[in-house]
């Protein structure tokens, strides 16, 4: 076990290795947050060589971003089904087996494995829909989110987003993040109060041990720099105890040198999407990165039409120097006294004359407009914006709505194993430990769990396998008629779980797997029975007819032993 002194310098070293890395790119995120991101003020940074302070002007830019977000949000999580599937089919392929091999057990506590996760994300106390919003807004931006997940004893998973900026994140051998450093900022008397070791540090420990109360009070109140760092541990293993698994965790004050709390987890607690990484960036580069370009021509053509604009509605006029005794009052009924006898003209509008200085204001305004629809097609949410003519037709609405799936199609795939994929397998995680799925059924103890997309573009997809459904059916059906067994080609039983699942149908509308079975077996027990009554009853039909017929025969007098020679 490392002694505190090398854990500080292994972090202090890493952290500098981190931010020089990210520092490569620092410019290109300060831009993307001066035109996009949300701000108090709409100043923007100052570049050298700049004569004056530029500002932010038009809110194309940041609203385009906020519906781009949204829009992903929309597509990659759904608020009434599960958007993400637990399955092991790879692990039972890998096997030498099929999903139809799995128990009915193990089919049943995968689907309450997926809606079990499915609640605890949309429970209000988890956050993970307030996070995952504000994750859409940087993903989309930069490129790049992080987002953390916690566990609460009784309460279950917490999802929070770290802002971009106070974070640095490193990847590993095979291009996945394993390494997060998240940097905040917290008063002196919080500290203390959440991690009492903290008074080891000489300084805390004389402000905590002040005798008088004002200074006390006012040096409680201090911020204090922390770091948050998780990363591999060398040699961890899952299943240890805290500061021996496989991923290690640490609270630290780099400024004091101090550690104020290690601890560890079995699975990497940060989920961090990314949209195109770019070759050696450990960083990905987001759709405002490439509307940046006409987002500051923009910002800057809009100064400009509102300066053309003052012009015209205050143009400046020119006038004789000695013609009034002071400025010209521009103000409503305002009184401007001026000189009759300097006057030298005819009337006073000879004298007072309009300087028009504007230009072309509509030249302006149709690149105005342009600039604007590149900015909204850049950041995908064009299609938002609907025809003004009036004749918009249904079949057009449809076509912008299928290409807008199928561009959403080349972003989701791509950041959903990273983002979902991780956040579901710590949520199975975090449930197993609080006992909220019951024991794992045997079949499947030995299979390692994958994670399946299946947000609103993969619900649109299977909403068509269930349409090929219901046509295989009606021709199964039509083919009845020439083959009896053609039916029998088709698991109707598993073909209408999957119709089940494209229409969305909650939790609890379907029997389970073995619930089913059983019902099966108990209707297969009652025709077998009810088969077995009624040969019974035909035999005993048959017994009475034939004693009824040798009775007959006795009674005729001789007719056995006539019958008999």
């Amino acid at each position: 076990m490392r002694d505190e002194a090398t854990i500080i310098r292994g972090i202090d070293r890493a952290f500098e290795d981190m931010k020089a890395h990210k520092a490569l790119r620092e410019d290109e995120f300060q831009q993307i947050a001066d035109y996009f991101m949300p701000r108090k003020d709409f100043s923007c940074a100052n570049r050298p060589g700049d004569l004056r302070r530029r500002r932010l002007t038009s809110s194309v830019p940041p609203v385009s971003l906020r519906n781009s977000a949204a829009m992903l949000f929309s597509y990659v999580v759904d608020p009434t089904n599960p958007f993400i599937n637990p399955s092991v089919e790879n692990s039972l392929m890998a096997a030498g087996y099929e999903m139809l091999d799995l128990s009915r057990e193990g089919s049943d506590w995968l689907e309450r494995l997926r809606w079990g996760i499915h609640g605890r994300m949309m429970s209000a106390r988890s956050g993970f829909a307030t996070s995952s919003a504000r994750l859409s807004v940087e993903l989309w931006a930069f490129g790049t989110g992080v987002q953390w997940v916690g566990h609460k004893r009784g309460q279950g998973p917490i999802y929070q987003t770290r802002p971009f900026q106070s974070c640095w994140i490193r990847t590993n051998g095979d291009g996945l993040v394993d390494t997060v450093y998240y940097q905040f900022t917290a008063p002196l008397y919080w500290v203390l109060e959440r991690w009492p070791e903290a008074t080891k540090v000489e300084d805390w420990q004389k402000i905590a041990s002040e005798i008088d109360d004002t200074k006390r009070e006012a040096a409680l109140r201090q911020s204090v720099t922390l770091l948050h760092v998780v990363e591999p541990r060398m040699g961890g293993e899952r299943g240890r105890v805290q500061r021996q698994k496989p991923f290690a965790e640490y609270y630290v004050c780099l400024d004091k040198k101090a550690v104020l709390e290690e601890r560890g987890y079995d699975s990497f607690p940060y989920a961090v999407p990314r949209l195109e990484p770019e070759q050696g960036s450990d960083y990905g580069t987001g759709r405002c990165w490439h509307a940046l370009p006409d987002a500051k021509a923009l910002s800057i053509l809009q100064q400009a039409i509102e300066n053309g604009v003052d012009l015209k509605v205050a143009p400046p006029t020119m006038m004789p120097k000695k013609l009034f005794g002071g400025p010209l009052d521009r103000r409503p009924g305002a009184a401007n006294y001026f000189d009759p006898t300097r006057l030298g003209f005819m009337n006073l509008s000879d004298a007072v004359k309009r300087l028009e200085l504007t230009g072309d204001l509509g030249v302006g305004q149709a690149y105005h407009q342009e600039l604007i629809q590149r900015v909204e097609a850049a950041m995908l949410v064009d299609w938002m914006r609907l025809r003004d003519s009036g004749n918009v037709t249904a079949e057009e609405i449809r076509e912008r709505r299928n290409l807008r799936i199928s561009v959403m199609s080349a972003h989701v795939p791509g950041i959903d194993r990273d983002w979902m994929g991780v956040v579901a397998e710590r949520t199975a995680e975090i449930l197993l430990a609080e006992g909220d799925l019951g024991p794992v059924p045997a079949d499947l103890r030995n299979l390692d769990v994958d994670w399946d997309y299946a947000g609103p573009l993969a619900q649109a997809q299977r909403q068509r396998q269930a349409e090929g459904f219901d046509r295989m059916f009606a021709r199964a059906m039509q083919a009845r008629e020439l083959d009896p067994a053609a039916p029998f080609v088709l698991n109707l039983a598993e073909g209408l779980r999957a119709c089940a699942d494209a229409e969305g149908l909650p939790l609890g509308t379907l029997r389970s797997r073995a619930e089913v079975q059983a019902m099966v077996e108990a209707e297969a027990e009652r025709a077998q029975a009810a088969e077995e009554r009624q040969a019974a009853m035909d035999g005993a039909a048959a017994l009475r007819d034939g004693a009824q017929g040798v009775a007959s025969l006795a009674n005729m007098g001789g007719a056995p032993e006539a019958m008999a020679a």
